[in-house]
């Protein structure tokens, strides 16, 4: 089973995210800090990391050069609230770029092609 990393600051959004992921026999583990997403890293050892951006709590382009500079080679999926991110050149080291939305049709899809292209 596949294990995903949702690491993002707003609480609704990380339940509609383990809720949906669930579904689709993924193991979900939730963060809502910096702290807490790093041990679940170290400890959980995810396949894929899914990270919202521009929260109080969170700014995922930060953490993915966390990542980087770590040498920790995890893909990661953009989840931002518009599609106007696409423009900063510092998004592009994400492996995908989700516009956040209720419906997690874009997420799922970037999840699967992201598996394929590992696998």
């Amino acid at each position: 089973m596949k294990k995903i990393l949702v690491f993002e600051g707003d609480e609704d959004t990380r339940l509609l995210y383990k809720e949906g992921l669930i579904g689709d026999c993924y193991s979900v583990f939730l963060a809502s800090s910096e702290d807490e997403a790093l041990g679940i890293i170290k400890n959980d050892n995810p396949d894929l990391i899914a990270i919202g951006n521009h929260s109080p709590e969170l700014n995922g382009i930060e953490f993915m050069q966390k990542l980087s500079e770590n040498n920790l080679k995890i893909p990661v999926i953009l989840g931002t609230s518009s599609g106007r991110c696409k423009q900063n050149f510092q998004v592009w080291s994400s492996h995908a770029h989700v516009v956040k939305s209720p419906c997690l049709t874009e997420l799922k899809l970037a999840i699967k092609e992201i598996f394929a292209s590992v696998s």
